[in-house]
């Protein structure tokens, strides 16, 4: 066989080099499928200078003819030869169409399982079917077909190249969709199988690509350490491209770290790289990345019009819509500073235009949201949108047209579209947090344009889709899976305590241990197998799809028609950079209002430290009343609540409102008048959580002693107290000492109405998890979601910071109450600061009495401070002792099981009254 097609090969290339006739393959007549293969190859392998890619698929298409009048079109030779032209076609006449098409035969044959075919194939033909959907911009059916190719190529030693090739397109895509933890984990699966491989090449893209997923989350340290191992591989292998996109990531995390000058030289540097490389679209990447580093952190407007000018027109020549569209719309963000709106709108339009969405030659509308979902890089359309919705409200305060402000209204809507479409796509919370930081300016645009429209009810509608939106998402998944059969539902809990368990893992690992690696891989497969059955389940059962992604955000008519029956007064605050906005709800009316927002967060970070710190609150308690009074007046005051049961939706921040003055000496506080309650977002006030039947009314925890290794202090006085809180309530249970343990409470908790735990707590602002100390070890924030389907009306969390932890944009404090939260359980009453332990046993002591006698769990809470202030000590009076504990989530009373009673009474009773009747039968008859 070798030595016929060394012949036929050579006398072939002889004609050519000739120029006498074209390259023509074997014209025998009545071939078979390996004369076809034979001819194949010959042209798959002839030299470029030989056989041009229009010969090549002029000659393949010709093959594609023989086979099919000899009816030769069933086994994996005819398959091959459609993928091949399915190629040729890309490369030479454009028709993507042509392309998908043929592959999709080719695939078709090749995962038939018939006889002749070969499924090995499949693998480069659902790479390249990934390559051709990524060309028409349409990403999720790309990542579909370089997923398949993953899977396939599992099957198939030999097969790693295009395993390396889907690997690392999927962590571009993600990248290009914002979806950054899945990049990062994503381009961490590629860089595991290239250093197995030894590939040297991949190892430097997948170590650039994730150097930027982590230098846009402002993970220094990692990126770092990718971008510096990159350089030193690029730079031996002399590898132009890899150079220029390790200088860019470079430039992007010292951008990112506030060093502008050094950034800028590094992107100067890239583009030097870029361009002799002489891949275009990389090139335009780095002048836009110059260019808008210019523009947004160095305000140097005209050179950064020059950089992004020259993005343009390179991807322009790299036939690349996508960046030149973004080159637009940072050209049209230099007009909108320099305060040239009408020129800024053009270009934010110009942008659209490039992308396909013509409806956008027209300044004043937009298309609808069904239009832009083929379009799936949502986050170009996020940032020309927004930018779009800031200039329309610019220049309407500029002309007061009232056609600018019914735009941006309009835009801001269908950018509030694209927000909640991009959440949906994304997997990752560390993703999405990304982004729900980004969209911040936009709602403050958004509410911004609603003040100067006077309409509180839109104003209402941006304050919850900006709101806890993550929580609710986490609350609809768990209703959802009530419409899974118990069968999938058991899988999928199975698949996410399973990742949760990996992760754990992972964390008591050292990064530079021996085993890192090997528990990392053991992670990222369990996400993969999480994420991959999600897919299924979203397709399989559409009712689970449908609550899951519910998104439909209440009226304000339908918040006063629950304030009419609860008494209460709904107080919504959003707190922007230039405006503070204040949305107060009764039963009968809505009024917004707008503060500047001087140094509101100084205030109340300075008011959360005073509260916290005894020996300076006792001082310097003039400061406090103070500000105290400060806050009121600004915060409460304008408002005039006429209810004395308050519900106060916070933004970014969480005081208790229940330790405000309304007088300048510091005597009368808010508690004195009213009763708080405190929600993430008015859904989840109004969120009905599923009634399931308790084992007990009440469930105490109190290790009192702790495991040496857990380096905590002892709480002896605890079991008194769970005790003491215990006796309020019929049916309870209390776990002390080693009966407090992890698994106790992770098993027991669900299964009562009322759980209060007693021990210590640890959380910071940083991205450290919130930790819960138990008798012989920890509960993390992440594990919470362990504690399946709770029957928990109200968790109590009497120890230090349980309300504390990382402040996420939008999403409020990532504590250990919002973990209970989003395990499904309504109401949590935990702590701000390490206060006084006695105080806080006592407190709560007394809030159980009066929960346990009927009364609201917000009411009951403002009853126990007041008696604790009641007491004489004046000392008692400073909000350290009282003001630490709140209330979070459903204020109502908890439903308590009824108390069992003896059976003989009834049983006694009931024979009385049937003696009675037989009596009284008797003397009638």
């Amino acid at each position: 066989m070798v030595l016929p097609l060394l012949q036929r090969w050579l006398s072939v290339t002889a004609i050519c080099i000739t120029g006498l006739v074209p390259y023509v393959p074997s014209l025998a007549q009545g071939p078979t499928s390996e004369q076809l293969w034979d001819d194949l190859i010959l042209i798959e392998n002839a030299p470029d200078q030989t056989l041009s890619k229009d010969q090549r698929l002029k000659e393949t298409l010709l093959l594609k003819k023989k086979a099919e009048d000899d009816h030769l079109t069933g086994d994996s030779v005819y398959a091959r030869i459609l993928h091949r032209i399915g190629v040729y076609q890309y490369y030479t006449t454009h028709e993507l169409n042509k392309s998908i098409g043929n592959t999709l035969q080719s695939l078709a044959i090749n995962t038939s399982g018939k006889k002749g075919a070969c499924p090995r194939f499949a693998v480069n033909s659902y790479v390249n079917m990934g390559y051709y959907y990524m060309s028409l911009l349409f990403y999720d059916e790309a990542l579909r077909y370089f997923d398949s190719a993953v899977m396939l190529s599992r099957r198939f030693p030999g097969q790693e190249k295009f395993l390396l090739d889907a690997r690392q397109m999927r962590s571009n895509i993600l990248y290009k969709k914002g979806d950054l933890q899945d990049c990062v984990e994503e381009a961490t699966r590629g860089l595991q199988t290239a250093l197995a491989l030894h590939d040297t090449l991949f190892i430097i893209k997948f170590l650039n690509q994730r150097a930027y997923a982590y230098a846009r989350q402002k993970f220094y340290q990692s990126a770092a350490s990718d971008i510096a191992t990159a350089s030193s591989l690029a730079t031996l292998k002399n590898y132009y491209d890899g150079i220029g996109v390790n200088l860019s990531a470079h430039a992007l995390l010292l951008e990112s770290m506030g060093k502008y000058s050094q950034a800028l030289q590094l992107y100067d540097e890239a583009i030097k790289y870029g361009t002799l490389s002489g891949f275009l679209p990389g090139l335009s990447e780095h002048y836009l990345d110059a260019g808008i580093l210019l523009l947004y952190k160095m305000s140097r407007y005209e050179e950064g019009k020059s950089y992004l000018q020259k993005a343009a027109l390179t991807a322009a020549k790299a036939n690349d819509p996508i960046g030149e569209a973004k080159a637009y719309n940072s050209i049209g963000s230099i007009y909108f500073y320099q305060k040239n709106y009408t020129r800024a709108l053009t270009y934010y339009s110009l942008a659209l235009i490039r992308i396909g969405i013509p409806a956008a030659a027209d300044e004043l509308h937009s298309p609808g949201s069904v239009d832009l979902y083929r379009f799936q890089d949502k986050g170009m359309l996020l940032s020309a949108f927004g930018n779009k919705t800031e200039c329309l409200l610019y220049l309407y305060q500029r002309t007061n047209r009232p056609d600018y402000l019914t735009a941006c209204l309009r835009t801001a809507l269908l950018t509030d579209s694209l927000v909640t479409t991009m959440r949906h796509e994304q997997i990752g919370e560390q993703s999405k947090l990304y982004w729900r930081n980004l969209t911040r300016e936009f709602f403050s645009n958004a509410m911004k344009a609603c003040w100067l429209a006077k309409d509180p009810a839109l104003a209402f509608y941006f304050m919850e889709k900006s709101r806890a939106v993550l929580l609710n998402d986490k609350l609809n998944e768990l209703g959802a899976s009530a419409f899974l059969p118990p069968a999938e539902a058991a899988k999928q809990r199975s698949l996410q305590i399973n990742v949760i368990e990996q992760q754990q893992a992972l964390s008591s690992i050292s990064s530079d241990s021996p085993g890192y690696l090997a528990q990392q891989s053991l992670l990222l497969q369990a996400k993969d197998e999480q994420e991959r059955y999600i897919r299924v389940l979203e397709h399989m059962a559409p009712a689970y799809y449908q609550y899951k992604y519910a998104d439909r955000v209440p009226t304000i008519d339908s918040i006063q028609r629950v304030l009419s029956h609860t008494r209460q007064t709904f107080i919504d605050y959003f707190v922007g950079d230039t405006d503070i906005y204040i949305l107060n709800i009764s039963a009968s009316d809505a009024h917004l209002l707008q503060l500047p927002p001087g140094n509101l967060r100084d205030s109340l970070s300075a008011f959360l430290r005073l509260c916290s710190d005894r020996q300076h609150l006792n001082s310097s308690y003039n400061t406090f009343a103070a500000l105290s009074h400060s806050l009121y007046q600004r915060l409460f005051e304008p408002l005039h609540p006429s209810t004395k049961r308050i519900v106060i939706c916070p933004d970014n921040f969480l005081i208790p409102f229940e330790a405000l003055c309304s007088d300048s000496a510091g005597k009368h506080f808010l508690v004195y008048d009213h009763a708080f309650d405190y929600v993430y977002s008015a859904r989840y006030w109004l969120k009905t959580f599923p009634d399931i039947p308790s084992d007990g009314n009440f469930l105490g925890f109190a290790p009192a002693a702790f495991a040496a290794d857990l380096h905590v202090p002892d709480l002896q006085t605890s079991i008194t107290s769970i005790q003491q809180a215990a006796s309020c309530y019929p049916g309870y249970t209390c776990l002390t000492g080693k009966d407090a343990s992890r698994r106790h409470f992770l098993e027991q908790l669900p299964h009562y109405t009322v759980v209060n735990v007693y021990s210590h707590a640890k959380a910071d602002s940083t991205d450290n998890e919130p930790l819960l100390f138990l008798s012989d070890s920890i509960i993390r924030l992440s594990e919470l979601q362990l504690l399946q389907r709770p029957s928990a009306q109200l968790v109590v969390l009497s120890a230090c910071q349980t309300n504390v932890g990382k402040n996420a944009a939008g999403e409020g404090i990532y504590s250990l109450a919002r973990g209970l939260a989003s395990a499904g359980i309504p109401s949590v009453a935990s702590t701000l600061w390490q206060a006084d332990e006695g105080a806080t046993y006592e407190i709560t002591a007394r809030f159980h009495s009066y929960l346990s006698k009927g009364m609201r769990k917000d009411e009951a809470l403002q009853k126990a401070k007041l008696d604790f202030l009641k007491k004489d000590n004046a000392e008692n009076l400073l909000p350290y002792y009282w003001a630490n504990m709140t209330l979070i989530g459903n204020a109502g009373p908890v439903h308590l099981k009824p108390a069992g009673y003896p059976w003989w009474p009834a049983a006694i009773a009931g024979l009385l009254l049937a003696a009675g009747i037989i009596v009284y039968l008797k003397k009638k008859s």
